[in-house]
């Protein structure tokens, strides 16, 4: 969620300790465990009826991909919503306006089963935008949460990769790095991928800024067994032309596999 603007009381950080209420879930989508957290419409903090918006960045893209996963749990759920809101005239920004270049791309009504929906929407336009998430309840008794949400440059493709760190060749604490080349704005900018890191004795995985081959920042680390599963990961770097973004593998004693996409 970097870079996403919460213009709303409502939308809060949670836990599954939202389910002991009788709504929300009763674990985070990412890590599928209690102490995973998410976002969620605290229907408690508003009125019936009023709605609450999570706002992305503007960006300027011909196509691209928003993914995220979705709860709604209570009987005072209404509905929630997802639109994009075109800025023609004056570019990305970061101004908020309540627009009638609005156009929506899905939403879904009512109370659904105790359980975590997937949602992946290709959007295709010449002009920025900027994608609102608007939820709404009826009553105090519903919670609509959101979790993995991802807003990417490129359209939602079925094909599906991944790099994969092959842990038979190698010593231990032998690496491999993989690497981005400078990108050509200067500023803050949200990294999202997802990992896979499993098995005993497993090694590191490091994230971390260079210019010229030498590391200025680690932004991001983990290392062992992180469960056979894949892990999303949200870091917010700093970026200019003459920085790389690069991803270091080590291999541990294990020889277990890596793999990052």
């Amino acid at each position: 969620m970097c870079g996403w603007n919460n213009n709303s009381v409502a939308w809060k950080i949670g836990n599954g300790s939202r389910a002991k209420s009788g709504t929300g879930p009763t674990h985070d989508h990412t890590f599928k465990n209690e102490s995973g957290s998410f976002l969620y419409l605290d229907s408690q903090a508003v009125n019936a009826s009023q709605t609450q918006i999570l706002q992305s960045p503007f960006v300027q893209w011909k196509d691209s991909c928003l993914s995220f996963w979705y709860h709604m749990r209570g009987s005072g759920i209404r509905n929630l919503s997802i639109y994009i809101e075109k800025n023609s005239t004056t570019g990305p920004s970061s101004t908020i306006t309540k627009s009638s270049n609005r156009t929506i791309l899905w939403s879904q009504e009512g109370e659904l089963d105790d359980k975590w929906y997937a949602v992946e929407i290709t959007i295709q336009t010449e002009e920025a935008f900027r994608v609102l998430l608007e939820g709404t309840t009826i009553g105090k008794t519903g919670n609509i949460a959101v979790d993995d949400i991802k807003l990417s440059k490129y359209s939602c493709k079925a094909d599906d990769y991944y790099m994969h760190i092959d842990a038979s060749l190698g010593n231990k604490n032998s690496n491999a790095i993989l690497r981005h080349a400078g990108l050509y704005r200067s500023g803050p900018a949200c990294l999202t991928f997802w990992y896979h890191m499993y098995g005993k004795d497993m090694g590191k995985l490091i994230l971390y800024t260079s210019r010229n081959d030498e590391r200025i920042t680690t932004v991001w680390c983990k290392s062992g067994d992180q469960g056979n599963n894949w892990n999303f990961a949200a870091v917010d770097v700093e970026v200019c032309p003459d920085v790389s973004v690069e991803f270091e593998a080590i291999r541990g004693n294990g020889g277990q596999n890596l793999q990052t996409r």
